[in-house]
């Protein structure tokens, strides 16, 4: 896996002004779409393949899915929508390979929850993972997926410490 080259790789003021974009929204997420999202394209796979380097994994495999916003299907989609930020990052990918997770109604889950990646607004770029278990997972499963972080707290704390980054967690509402 080649590391991208990230020498020319820049978010300016230019960027960041293509959020406050009021008077046509089509243009508003066209230009996000097609300006900023590549390269926060580029910025993942940089980062991806540093984690392969210094790990050996490679992250994005058959089970993730790289995602993108905005990443429309139609052009009314962008027309009506308002875009506040530009999202590229993975998740899980869809398939019967999360093994001894359920759904709340007892049948298999297709796609674990949660999305890993870069967010671009008119705040600044952040390191962004977003995990939604929700009410979609069963109460067990729930468990499941909260142990993972409750096993490994130390580790991950000093990983997001040294990425300046802050997750907020209440593991006692997990029994």
């Amino acid at each position: 896996m080649k590391k991208p080259d990230l020498t020319d790789l820049t978010f300016d003021e230019e960027d960041l002004k293509l959020f406050n974009i009021t008077s046509n929204l089509h243009l508003k997420a066209q230009a996000i779409r097609y300006s900023i999202v590549p390269k926060l394209g580029v910025l993942l796979e940089a980062a991806l393949s540093q984690v392969y380097a210094v790990y050996g994994i490679a992250v994005f495999d058959e089970h993730s899915f790289k995602t993108s916003s905005p990443n429309y299907r139609r052009e009314t989609t962008a027309t009506t929508m308002d875009y506040d930020s530009a999202f590229v990052g993975i998740g899980g990918a869809r398939g019967p390979i999360w093994n001894g997770l359920v759904l709340s109604n007892g049948k298999p889950i297709k796609i674990i929850p949660y999305r890993l990646g870069f967010e671009l607004s008119d705040e600044g770029l952040k390191l962004f993972f977003d995990h939604r278990p929700g009410k979609l997972l069963a109460t067990k499963s729930i468990r499941k997926y909260f142990s993972f972080f409750r096993g490994n707290w130390s580790k991950i704390q000093t990983i997001m410490s040294h990425s300046d980054m802050i997750l907020d967690f209440n593991f006692d509402s997990v029994q």
